[in-house]
């Protein structure tokens, strides 16, 4: 059986933080779920974000207890709502529990603190109130 280790690996770096600081807190064990999920999904998964450092998590309004700075976070974009189906399918056949769906990415997660499963939809950005 062929050792996965180097690919594994390979995919975890790009799932450091993209403030440039070179952080990066995600486990072997999520990058290798990450990375059979896209195997399943058949094609390559479009990471928007990974892990983050505190700075780079404060200046993007994330959550002060984000699972991004534990490194156990992914969002990822899918080009179509087939893809999007597709790519949850494979991340649930993964092992992933935890869903958040934005209008232009999938936030997947293993929060430490949150380990209940969850599927959302989140307004973001907040839609505005027109006045009738």
């Amino acid at each position: 059986m062929e050792d996965i280790t180097p690919q594994i690996e390979e995919f975890r770096l790009q799932l450091a933080c993209r403030c440039g600081c070179g952080s990066n807190r995600t486990s072997s064990e999520f990058a290798g779920m990450l990375y059979f999920a896209q195997g399943v999904y058949g094609k390559l998964f479009t990471i928007d974000s990974g892990a983050r450092c505190p700075k780079h998590n404060a200046w993007l309004g994330g959550d002060p207890d984000s699972a991004s700075l534990y490194g156990e976070h992914a969002d990822l974009a899918f080009p179509t709502p087939a893809d999007l189906f597709l790519g949850i399918k494979a991340l649930i056949g993964a092992g992933f529990e935890r869903f958040m769906l934005y209008p232009r990415h999938l936030h997947v997660d293993r929060h430490p603190k949150w380990p209940i499963p969850r599927f959302a939809w989140a307004n973001y950005p907040p839609k505005i109130k027109k006045e009738v």
